[in-house]
């Protein structure tokens, strides 16, 4: 708290203490004869004066200590602040309190995230840089290799994406830009188009049922969400599958689902989908935590479901839904 802002609360405590106490020597004033009201009138003035200046000098007191015990403070040290005495100032300290809490709390986030990113990223460097020397040893030919290769790199290309793509997440809701009104059914036409030679290449039957559905959205956010849902129905698609994009509204609330015709998921498979770099451990990109910190950036949710046709299951549907 800078200096002039710490004097301007310390100067409202000590009004907010000496406002009822001047109303009271007023109305004490009011109806006294002039020769005793004028010596009671100046005392309770005194007595108002060093009541002010005990308020000021106890509040300033307060939070200097307050400020000089955060500057003390090494970077990482993010304890509450210490106790104080003064009632009045109890709610402006829980307030630093909990922008305090909020700072530990991400501190430990990002921890996690690079501790366990470390940890992604060493394992496909390791198998890369043994699968390169095995090649450069000559053990087999070089063609053998090559998709091994590339599956790694694949892998490592995937880590760092959704590293990257977690980081900017996270600097869009810092420094967030104005949303938009955006028609659902454009952003996922466009999607579709992006990936077009993809679903090409696989010969997918791809079909898009919209319904004219706007929702106030990041652009990026939003695009980015529908763009990777569609990547991993894509991946999980079987070749001459179908896959499809369904934009509505249930209950008032806009829905989007994208859906394919997989073997269905389990549900502790369903649970460990939504851990961070649990695509770049069995394909190419990025994962379902990623798309569920798109979402609920968006104020919305995604959820995995089996699909079930005739008692059987007959795919996958991604549903994102707006709260």
């Amino acid at each position: 708290m800078n200096p002039r802002r710490a004097r301007s609360l310390a100067s409202s405590a000590a009004l907010a203490a000496v406002v009822p106490l001047t109303v009271v020597a007023v109305l004490e004033h009011v109806g006294q004869t002039e020769a005793t009201s004028s010596a009671h009138f100046f005392w309770h003035l005194a007595v108002i004066a060093l009541c002010a200046v005990a308020v000021h000098a106890t509040v300033s007191l307060a939070i200097w200590r307050w400020t000089r015990e955060v500057s003390r403070r090494e970077a990482d040290d993010h304890s509450p602040l210490p106790p104080t005495t003064i009632t009045e100032l109890r709610p402006l300290a829980a307030w630093i309190d909990s922008i305090i809490a909020r700072q530990r709390a991400e501190m430990e986030a990002h921890k996690r995230t690079l501790a366990d990113a470390s940890h992604q990223l060493r394992t496909p460097l390791a198998v890369l840089r043994t699968q390169l020397q095995g090649a450069l040893d000559g053990n087999g030919d070089i063609a053998f290799h090559v998709p091994q290769l590339l599956q790694t790199v694949d892998r490592a290309a995937a880590v760092t994406s959704e590293i990257l793509a977690s980081l900017k997440i996270e600097q869009r809701q810092r420094e967030p830009v104005p949303w938009e009104s955006l028609a659902l059914e454009d952003v996922a036409k466009e999607a579709a188009i992006e990936f077009a030679p993809l679903i090409a290449e696989k010969r997918l039957e791809f079909v898009l049922e919209a319904a004219p559905i706007r929702v106030k959205a990041d652009c990026w956010m939003l695009g980015e969400l529908v763009r990777n849902l569609l990547a991993n129905a894509i991946q999980h698609s079987a070749v001459g599958a179908a896959l499809g994009i369904v934009v509505r509204s249930v209950d008032k609330r806009a829905e989007l689902i994208v859906w394919d015709c997989g073997h269905g998921i389990s549900q502790s498979q369903r649970e460990r989908l939504f851990e961070p770099f649990a695509a770049a451990r069995g394909g190419t990109g990025l994962g379902l935590s990623i798309c569920r910190q798109f979402a609920r950036a968006l104020g919305a949710d995604v959820q995995l479901f089996d699909r079930i046709d005739d008692g059987r299951i007959a795919g996958v549907d991604a549903l994102v839904r707006w709260n």
